[in-house]
């Protein structure tokens, strides 16, 4: 596991909160190794950037449970979603070639939603820069 502390990201808008290496390589750079003996545990809060890493020896294992709160209208979270596969080259394939119903099965909110804005705009296309915005454009636009 690999983190960040609060203090170092702490002008980070957590409204946005998936850090790319390509997008954020001085927050990868601050990240610290969160080691373990067997049979530890790790609580931290949904605002601290982390990350899981290779393990360094073979035969090794992580277990998680995750326990999350969010809020009502947040449905696109979940651990029973696409997140964890979300950096997949499948998965990019996939939302780039998708229409925003396609992307909404998947927990991705549509067009409309009040998450969207420029920002998430600009983000969303640099993660998935083949994908058409043009139906979460226009609904911004109003």
């Amino acid at each position: 596991m690999r983190m960040v502390t609060v203090r170092e990201t702490g002008n980070i808008p957590t409204r946005y909160p998936v850090l790319m290496p390509d997008f954020a390589p001085d927050v990868y750079e601050k990240e610290q190794a969160a080691v373990g003996v067997r049979g530890s545990y790790l609580a931290y809060r949904s605002d601290v950037f982390h990350r899981g890493a290779a393990f360094a020896e073979s035969g090794t294992s992580r277990t998680v449970l995750a326990l999350a709160f969010k809020l009502a209208a947040s449905d696109w979270i979940g651990y029973d979603e696409a997140q964890s596969r979300s950096n997949s080259t499948e998965w990019t394939r996939f939302v780039e070639q998708s229409s925003p119903r396609d992307l909404e099965l998947f927990g991705f909110p549509p067009p409309g939603h009040e998450i969207w804005d420029e920002e998430l705009l600009r983000r969303t296309h640099l993660r998935y820069p083949k994908l058409d915005l043009t139906a979460w454009k226009e609904a911004l636009a109003g």
